[in-house]
């Protein structure tokens, strides 16, 4: 049976014609609604609930840039980018039942986010940084609700960063065990990271910088075995960091060895880097600066042979830097001002060819090595050798 409905296509289906015009009457308003709620979108214009151009789509053609139709003319894909944007985001979208990507970034959304979004059973990407959402996370139901996760199980990326969210990180996030990429960062989060997270076990890059996250980095982070990125910077966290599994535990090191980017800069850490830091050999770059870790930098460090980017600065570190830091033969970026170091640079540094900037010296009690002259040398406790690379 075929029929002709307003979008001015033929449509196959087996539905009653009565159900299929209440879907489509349904999706054709939480468009105009959406549209609405922007304030108005260039190119997306309605008259009483219903587009001027007679649709959204025809089959995959879409009428309205941004939006991306299917072949029998369902929206499937919204993305909108753009600082001229303002308003609020429509509970309508909750028709929009085939709606599998919505991006709408850096506009300037204000409001909280509606829960009807957990009805959009197909949504595999949810993108709504940078604007400026408010509200508490825990009473977002697409994430708080154990009832409707199941909706969105099959979400595969989260980014809600940089918007005004606050409240705790609701711990049935650990449900979403389909997600590859995860960034709340650049919001005003509290409280402990769930240790549920250790479940999603696709995760591949996790974001939570930038928040007032307080509390210790759970051992279940170590669990994630497709971790590639996990950037926990700037929050206020605590905690002696070797009694952090994900770091710590040769058991669990094993899980997260392909993680290359660790930030856990500026927050409140204290307690040794531990030697097992080693074993995370793919590592591009690590950043643990702005911490009160104390003690010696473990030779350990070493065996990172693909470490670009080393941040240690602003630390309580002592004793030598080890020699074995000569061995990073792709070291880029080395940060270790503003410590206790003591001792004489090792001359195996003069070794890194690649290394374009190393700032060592200033708050330190360092001698220049002798064989080279390596970073901020005005700094060190022989200044004659003053030259900067």
């Amino acid at each position: 049976m075929q029929i002709y409905i307003l979008s001015g296509s033929y449509i196959s289906c087996n539905l009653s014609t009565n159900r299929l015009y209440f879907i489509y009457i349904m999706h054709v308003a939480a468009m105009c609604d959406l549209a609405a709620g922007l304030g108005g979108v260039s190119g997306w214009t309605c008259a009483s609930g219903v587009p001027t151009a007679g649709s959204v789509c025809s089959g995959s053609t879409s009428y309205w840039t941004g939006v991306t139709c299917d072949t029998s003319s369902n929206v499937i894909g919204i993305s909108k980018s753009s600082s001229s944007l303002s308003g609020t985001l429509s509970s309508s979208l909750g028709s929009l039942t085939t709606l599998t990507s919505l991006q709408i970034t850096d506009c300037r959304l204000h409001g909280s986010i509606p829960t009807s979004i957990m009805l959009l059973t197909l949504l595999n990407s949810l993108d709504l940084s940078s604007n400026s959402l408010t509200g508490r996370l825990p009473s977002l139901d697409f994430l708080n609700v154990p009832s409707n996760m199941g909706q969105v199980l099959s979400l595969r990326a989260l980014n809600l960063s940089r918007n005004s969210l606050t409240g705790t990180i609701p711990t049935v996030i650990g449900l979403l065990t389909s997600l590859d990429t995860m960034d709340l960062s650049y919001n005003k989060l509290v409280g402990a990271i769930p240790s549920v997270i250790g479940q999603l076990v696709s995760l591949s890059n996790l974001g939570l910088s930038n928040n007032k996250l307080m509390n210790t980095i759970p051992s279940a982070l170590g669990l994630l075995s497709s971790l590639d990125s996990l950037d926990l910077s700037s929050n206020s966290l605590t905690g002696r960091l070797p009694s952090l599994d994900f770091l710590n535990v040769p058991s669990n090191m094993g899980k997260v060895l392909s993680l290359r980017y660790l930030y856990l800069s500026r927050n409140s850490l204290t307690g040794f880097i531990p030697s097992s830091i080693g074993f995370l050999s793919a590592l591009n770059e690590m950043q643990l600066s702005y911490n009160r870790l104390y003690g010696s930098i473990p030779s350990s460090i070493g065996q990172m042979v693909s470490l670009k980017n080393l941040g240690l600065s602003n630390n309580r570190l002592t004793y030598t830097i080890p020699t074995t830091l000569g061995l990073l033969s792709s070291l880029q970026f080395l940060y270790l001002t503003n410590n206790y170091l003591t001792g004489t640079v090792p001359s195996q540094l003069c070794l890194l060819t690649k290394l374009s900037y190393a700032y060592l010296y200033q708050q330190n009690s360092l001698s220049c090595p002798s064989s080279c002259f390596i970073g901020d040398t005005a700094y060190c406790t022989d200044s004659g050798n003053a030259f900067l690379i």
